[in-house]
């Protein structure tokens, strides 16, 4: 993936004179059939509100998610909806200045994802959004295929504000601000009720490895997001945040149990017979099969010893025990 250098070209095109749209015509068809999806071999135009789209470019008018369940579906289908590749497939999400940047917007896009973040100065960009001479209430825009780049002073001691989108055209409310500013203002307040709402039944644990506690995150924001999508899915009487988080857990869990069950039936026959003998010297160990160090009963000892394996083992455990040597 190549990076915006900030020399890139820009083109200065007006798209209300024909003259402009033939000439965006000539270098669209000049264009091979797989280029046209890698915005990052097209250069940069300047463009004025209001935008006309005369490249007929797919924007997100459509939203939402595909091949949802049916309704009235288990919790566990929802979530996992959320497991497979194509399931933001024509999303529109916002993002901060931390994550926003042109190579992410393409990334995104090539995975049919529509995105809208502001962007920061330190950003790869074209040097004429890197360093804009505008005025007071005075919007800038540049696009390069599907990627539109918008810079807007609103007062003449502010700093002007980037912006990078892919999900809206250029466009100007009667104020004279973008309207892509007034859709991001109203969009990014998600981000932090998203973040409320995973905080809500966070399952943190402290530990040294980074790519755990990102990967417990992402499954808690999976929960999440299945948990909206049901509650806008289902006629039923709808479960609670929590009550929906337990069945998830209760169905994963389900395959576990029951090869677990019919392990232990398999075993009974051989539990049965199961020999114990006494520790010599009076000393002890901890059952094997009652003793939790870690848990609510605690440490429990005992002295007798499997023969078989030699962990130690209360008489009335034996139906809980399984060797090791099997």
């Amino acid at each position: 993936m190549s990076d915006i250098s900030d020399d890139s070209e820009v083109f200065d095109i007006e798209s209300e004179t024909d003259s402009d749209v033939d000439l965006a015509l000539e270098i669209t068809e000049s264009e091979s059939s797989e280029d046209e999806n890698m915005p990052n071999q097209r250069p940069w135009f300047r463009i004025y509100p209001p935008e006309i789209d005369e490249m007929q470019q797919n924007f997100a008018e459509n939203v939402g998610l595909q091949d949802a369940p049916p309704r009235n579906s288990r919790p566990i289908s929802y979530f996992f909806l959320f497991m497979t590749i194509d399931f933001l497939r024509q999303i529109v999400t916002e993002t901060s200045s931390i994550f926003t940047s042109i190579d992410l917007a393409k990334e995104l896009l090539r995975k049919g994802t529509f995105m809208t973040g502001t962007l920061r100065k330190n950003r790869a960009m074209p040097s004429s959004m890197k360093n804009p001479t505008i005025n007071e209430n005075e919007a800038k825009f540049l696009r390069q295929g599907q990627l539109l780049l918008c810079v807007y002073k609103e007062a003449r001691r502010r700093k002007p504000v980037r912006l990078l989108s892919t999900a809206c055209r250029a466009e100007l409310n009667n104020n004279g601000k973008p309207k892509l500013i007034e859709h991001y203002n109203t969009k990014i307040g998600g981000v932090d009720l998203a973040n409320q709402l995973v905080s809500a039944h966070v399952d943190d644990r402290k530990t040294m490895k980074v790519w755990k506690k990102v990967v417990f995150n992402l499954l808690q924001r999976m929960v999440t997001n299945a948990y909206i999508l049901y509650k806008q899915n289902s006629d039923a009487p709808r479960l609670s945040m929590l009550s929906f988080l337990q069945s998830i857990i209760g169905d994963l869990a389900q395959e576990h149990l029951l090869s677990r069950q019919q392990r232990l039936h398999n075993r009974e026959p051989n539990n049965a017979r199961i020999r114990l003998r006494k520790i010599p010297n009076g000393k002890e160990k901890d059952c094997s099969g009652c003793s939790d160090r870690n848990g609510w009963d605690g440490r429990k000892r005992t002295r007798t010893v499997c023969v078989r394996c030699g962990n130690g083992l209360h008489k009335k455990c034996k139906h809980n025990h399984i060797c090791v040597d099997e």
